[in-house]
C-alpha cells in the first residue's frame, strides 16, 4: 500500500515535523490538514500537569481547562481523567497538556 508523502516546514524552513503514518489518511487535503495540526501542536514546548480536584463527572478528553494557583494561570488540553475515592471523598485527577509560557 502506498501512502501520501508531504514535507512540511514552518517559519524559515528550519523546522521539519515528524513523519506521520496513518492508514486513514487517504487524500492530499486530509494529509495537508493533519500535517498542519501536528506542526501547530508542536510549535511550543509542552508541559504535562496533573491536578486533583473535587469530583467533576462532566469533564471530557480533548476539552480545554484553565488552572489558577501559585500566582499563575495555565490553560491546557485534558489528555487524562481518573476518578477515585479517597478518605470518603470523590476526587478527579486531570492530566493537562499545557504550552510552556
Amino acid at each position: 500500500m502506498s501512502g501520501i508523502s508531504i514535507d512540511f516546514y514552518r517559519g524559515e524552513g528550519a523546522r521539519r515535523g515528524d513523519d506521520i503514518v496513518d492508514p486513514l489518511i487517504g487524500s492530499v487535503p486530509c494529509a495537508l490538514s493533519r500535517g498542519r495540526n501536528e506542526l501547530d501542536a508542536r510549535a511550543h514546548p509542552r508541559d504535562s500537569v496533573r491536578v486533583v480536584i473535587p469530583h467533576r463527572p462532566n469533564l471530557r478528553l480533548g476539552q480545554l481547562a484553565a488552572l489558577t494557583g501559585d500566582g499563575r494561570r495555565r490553560v491546557g488540553l485534558i489528555v487524562g481523567i481518573a476518578h477515585n475515592l479517597s478518605d470518603g471523598k470523590l476526587l478527579t485527577t486531570l492530566t493537562l497538556d499545557c504550552p510552556e509560557i
